[in-house]
């Protein structure tokens, strides 16, 4: 078994800026998010994630 047979797509990229609608919208087809500024990595964001911060 290699890696490709089992990975995802690359995930989408967003800016810590971006409202919470477009990320639970994104989280819908993706697994986790991406999150870059100006071209630099700072995180990822997982449906977990949003479920914990949301909901408590």
């Amino acid at each position: 078994l290699r890696v490709k047979e089992i990975m995802e797509e690359c995930p989408p990229i967003i800016t810590p800026e971006t409202r919470l609608e477009v990320i639970s919208n994104l989280l819908k087809h993706f697994s986790i998010v991406l999150v870059a500024k100006k071209g630099e990595y700072k995180g990822l964001i997982s449906k977990t994630d949003l479920l914990e911060k949301v909901y408590g």
